[in-house]
């Protein structure tokens, strides 16, 4: 009697197990769905009012060259890659990592304005890392 009673509950326990398992692969879909979307918007952003553009560059201070300044802005290249990962945490259940190339551009100069005007030169090019949280059903950029 026992075992019948085991294995019904264990029956019980599996199809329960299973009647979720699409539901968890469609949570999974919307996840990396809005992923998608959300990365696309955030490198949109990152084009239009980060140091991302010649108008707007940034300013970096070189330890090896004192008295120079140097203006810097980095220009997107592409998406190397996108992926979504559970982190066990029911807070932040998943983290969406992007990976992206951009080319940077500095221009020297004795002043601010002098930087800014250029010319500018591409310097190198780097692989960038974004790591974003998702809770509260949204994915979070801070």
């Amino acid at each position: 009697m026992k075992f019948r009673a085991l294995i019904t509950v264990s029956w019980l326990l599996f199809t329960l197990i299973l009647s979720q398992w699409p539901a968890l692969g469609e949570e999974n879909l919307v996840v990396k769905t809005g992923f998608d979307a959300f990365s696309d918007h955030w490198l949109q952003l990152f084009s239009e009012k980060g140091c991302s553009s010649r108008k707007a560059p940034c300013l970096v201070q070189d330890q090896n060259k004192p008295g120079i300044v140097v203006a810097q802005y980095q220009e997107f290249i592409k998406v190397i890659s996108k992926e979504v990962k559970p982190t066990g945490n029911p807070v932040t259940p998943y983290v969406g990592i992007l990976k992206y190339e951009v080319f940077v551009y500095e221009s020297e100069g004795s002043s601010l304005d002098e930087a800014k005007k250029g010319p500018f030169y591409k310097t190198k090019q780097v692989t960038m890392t974004e790591i974003f949280r998702y809770s509260k059903g949204k994915w979070i950029s801070e």
